[in-house]
């Protein structure tokens, strides 16, 4: 049986949040990047992003004010979710 490859996290500063980021596999394997829906998290891809972190680089992260990332204030901003989405 094939051992499946390690999650790593990681917190990244975007617009004074902090942003948890999981990663997996080689860097200069192609990414595939995973965004959660409402209300997951990151953790609803980690069967899947352990299994492909053998060819990919796999990439979540939890969106601002789920699992391990900050809340930000309630702005309405649609802005910082996506700046958020693109620090990796």
């Amino acid at each position: 049986m094939e051992r499946r490859a390690e999650i790593e996290h990681r917190k990244v500063a975007v617009d004074g949040l902090s942003i948890h980021v999981a990663t997996g596999g080689a860097t200069d394997n192609p990414s595939l990047f995973f965004l959660h829906g409402w209300p997951e998290d990151w953790s609803s891809f980690s069967r899947v992003m352990r299994e492909l972190a053998a060819d990919f680089h796999v990439v979540a992260i939890d969106l601002p004010g789920i699992g391990l990332s900050d809340t930000a204030a309630p702005s309405g901003d649609k802005k910082t979710p996506w700046r958020a989405t693109c620090a990796e």
